[in-house]
């Protein structure tokens, strides 16, 4: 900010900074909210994952235009809340893949909850990528996509399952499925 002397304080000059700099701050304020609301949304306490991701898919559709499909199971099974928060991880982390590089239109989200195992599945009708190609050799069959990676990364620390459907010109789909833990094995 440019500093100036207190007689000039009432100049259109300094007016216009000043409304700059309080836009600035509103516009700071946003998108920390914004931010803290998609950490850990409040409605998780309230509904549970399918409430959060359906809030979610909401939202995302709103801020990027494009049509997402959400075919949530009602929440017979509640899991545990590190387990609900790293499948909202997932979904948070492909759903903007798809934004940020599958040039798709739509989105759809299906999760069940009614039995175990539990699945979640993410596909967008993209223009794809060749799968077999995202392979690191040597590396226990991670992704090179740094998103793919953790999403992997994340079902493999919950025990979990990770799949990934993918060609050109034929979209994405992303599947994974949680053992119940309580059983010990799937």
């Amino acid at each position: 900010m440019i500093a100036t002397a207190p007689n000039s304080r009432h100049t259109q000059v300094f007016s216009d900074c000043a409304a700059d700099t309080l836009a600035l701050l509103e516009d700071t304020n946003t998108g920390i909210r914004n931010l803290c609301a998609d950490l850990y949304p409040s409605v998780f306490e309230l509904g549970g994952l399918s409430a959060a991701l359906q809030s979610y898919a909401r939202l995302f559709g709103q801020r990027t235009g494009l049509k997402v499909e959400i075919n949530c199971t009602p929440d017979q099974l509640r899991l545990p809340a590190d387990t609900e928060l790293a499948l909202f991880r997932i979904a948070q982390e492909a759903f903007t893949n798809c934004a940020k590089h599958a040039q798709a239109r739509h989105i759809s989200l299906s999760l069940q909850l009614t039995s175990w195992p539990v699945h979640l599945t993410i596909a967008d009708d993209g223009i794809g990528f060749d799968a077999a190609a995202t392979h690191l050799p040597g590396e226990n069959g991670l992704f090179a996509g740094q998103g793919l990676r953790h999403m992997s990364q994340t079902a493999e620390f919950l025990d979990g399952r990770f799949a990934l459907e993918s060609a050109p010109g034929q979209g994405t789909c992303i599947r994974i499925e949680i053992p119940n833990h309580s059983l010990g094995s799937w």
